[in-house]
């Protein structure tokens, strides 16, 4: 069964600027896609108020998540996504779902 994480920010105006990972996760990212333990390329979407984000990340399974998110770089990343959230006022959460498609 496939894995979705989706990390959803909300700022506090439309001049604070989303967290967005650096170009070392996206290199993760597609070395996991070759290797099919993630099945969609990490999606961006922003709110009609423009005040909310959401990226999500496919995996094959719970399995491939949880191995990604013990990299290294993953977890260097998770600190900066939690030091830049706070010093920018951005309220962050993440959801974990299942998927059958």
């Amino acid at each position: 069964m496939a894995h979705i994480r989706r990390l959803i920010q909300t700022r506090p105006n439309i001049n604070v600027i989303f967290f967005t990972p650096g170009e070392s996760v996206s290199n993760l990212i597609n070395t996991y896609i070759s290797s099919g333990k993630i099945l969609e390329s990490y999606t961006s979407t922003t709110s009609d108020d423009n005040l909310s984000n959401t990226i999500s990340i496919k995996f094959n399974n719970e399995t491939s998540w949880y191995e990604f998110a013990n990299e290294t770089i993953a977890i260097e990343s998770n600190n900066e996504k939690k030091k830049y959230c706070e010093l920018n006022s951005i309220s962050w959460s993440v959801e974990n779902v299942e998927d059958n498609t």
